[in-house]
């Protein structure tokens, strides 16, 4: 249930605390991307959509049929999956409750992850700050159990840092650094199955601080939204970032006082809401994705660490999603 905003508990050693020393302020970024019918796909420069052409791991190759990978079965349709990173766990989440039930163990040691769902199969990168190197992984989601893990490379080259992943035509994109202060995702791109990025544009061309901590994606306005947290940040900003020309404009803001300090680490939609994992509280952030204004709190059980956020959307949903860029264009040429 919706409940009053719980105070912050004491803040973690881990990869955000340099960002303590070089920023204050506001963000969280929203990146919207021009619409594109789900039958031609184009990006940056060819667009960050699109049926990705290497399908590496199970249930790859691109926009094609349904299921695939994760061994099938049914995920439950309007949980959230999440990764409790203590236990090394993966857990799938009751967003009516906040209830957390424990789907099995990964078999290896995750830092930071972020998960996304293409065709029903469930995705996370993560990254290994100590080696300076970024996996990508498909797990089973009825046992937990990692059933493919491939390096994620850029330009023919090791990834630092990735942060921030989500699905999007059945093509993952993720944020990720390609140079600078370490702890700054500044980029997007697509994600092949392969592990691959291609198809990037850097952020930091638009603003220094941009970072995207987590993104999600909003199938009835075709964007993609990342969050950018700071940890002593006084305010969450959102922008919406145009792909074609490339703008980067604020829309809305939660300001001080109307929230804890929060550290979202993944987002993800669901019946129209936005979801954000808060791991400092323990709890779900709601978001207006229109306004970017908080609608609540749900609190989660206590005693787990979790970072990653993913849904499964409805079959039916998914169809009409992508049928209704063409019927809109049919009518609009009998206009």
């Amino acid at each position: 249930m919706l409940r009053s905003l719980q105070p912050a508990r004491s803040l973690r050693p881990d990869r955000r605390a340099p960002r303590i020393l070089t920023r204050l302020g506001a963000a969280t970024v929203l990146i919207a991307t021009a619409a594109l019918a789900s039958t031609a796909h184009a990006g940056l420069s060819g667009g960050i959509a699109g049926d990705d052409p290497n399908p590496g791991l199970p249930g790859g190759g691109g926009g094609g049929g349904g299921g695939g990978g994760g061994g099938g079965g049914e995920i439950a349709v309007g949980d959230l999956y999440s990764i409790d990173v203590n236990t090394n766990s993966l857990v799938r989440i009751d967003r009516a409750t906040g209830g957390i039930a424990v789907v099995g163990a990964l078999g290896l040691n995750l830092h930071d992850p972020d998960l996304a769902v293409v065709n029903g199969v469930l995705y996370a990168i993560d990254t290994d700050y100590a080696s300076g190197t970024t996996r990508l992984l498909s797990i089973d989601h009825r046992t937990g159990a990692v059933l493919s893990d491939v390096n994620v490379t850029y330009g023919g080259g090791a990834v630092g840092l990735a942060e921030g992943l989500t699905a999007r035509d059945g093509t993952l994109i993720v944020g990720f650094r390609t140079g600078g202060f370490q702890f700054y995702s500044n980029s997007i791109g697509r994600l092949g199955f392969d592990g691959m990025i291609t198809e990037s544009a850097d952020l930091g061309l638009l603003d220094a601080t941009a970072d995207l901590d987590g993104l999600g994606f909003d199938p009835v306005t075709d964007r993609v939204i990342s969050a950018n947290t700071d940890v002593l940040g006084a305010n969450v900003s959102f922008y919406s970032i145009a792909q074609s020309p490339m703008a980067y404009t604020l829309f809305g803001e939660v300001a001080f006082g109307e929230a804890s300090v929060m550290t979202i680490n993944d987002l993800s939609f669901n019946d129209g809401v936005l979801y954000g994992i808060d791991d400092s509280n323990s709890a779900l952030r709601l978001f207006d994705p229109e306004s970017g204004s908080m609608l609540g709190t749900i609190v989660l059980d206590g005693g787990m660490n979790l970072r990653g956020l993913a849904t499964i959307p409805a079959p039916g949903a998914l169809a009409a999603f992508a049928l209704a860029p063409l019927f809109n264009g049919r009518r609009r040429r009998r206009a």
